[in-house]
């Protein structure tokens, strides 16, 4: 069982790591929403250059011809908006399971109020 200044440090250690886990969501949040940013905006590129292009040619562009070229000319963009999401989520996980982990000491440290006399 843990003392009443051991339960202290390891609060007082999870704090510090949830207050650098909050720093790094919030950095995290902003690349997530750069990366979505990119990602759309180089989606609706990519259709418009080929929707132009067909117009150009005289090539008829279906919505899916010009989203599937979208999609693949776009496919490295997507791939890190999801990574930056996918972070985001983690970090937020992180910080429940570090307020979880905090609960269940502080409920260790009343045990020792209540059985100290």
């Amino acid at each position: 069982m843990l003392t009443p200044f051991e339960i202290q440090e390891a609060i007082e250690a999870e704090l510090e790591r949830m207050d650098s886990l909050v720093t790094q969501l919030t950095e995290a949040t902003r690349e997530a929403a750069q990366a979505e940013t990119d990602f759309k905006v180089g989606f609706a590129q990519e259709r418009l250059r080929i929707r132009a292009q067909g117009v150009e040619t005289g090539t008829k562009v279906t919505i899916d011809h010009a989203d599937d070229h979208a999609t693949v000319a776009t496919a490295d963009a997507r791939y890190r908006n999801q990574l930056a999401t996918s972070t985001v989520m983690t970090l937020r996980e992180a910080i429940r399971v570090s307020q979880t982990h905090i609960d269940g000491l502080r409920t260790l440290a009343a045990n020792h109020r209540t059985v100290t006399p």
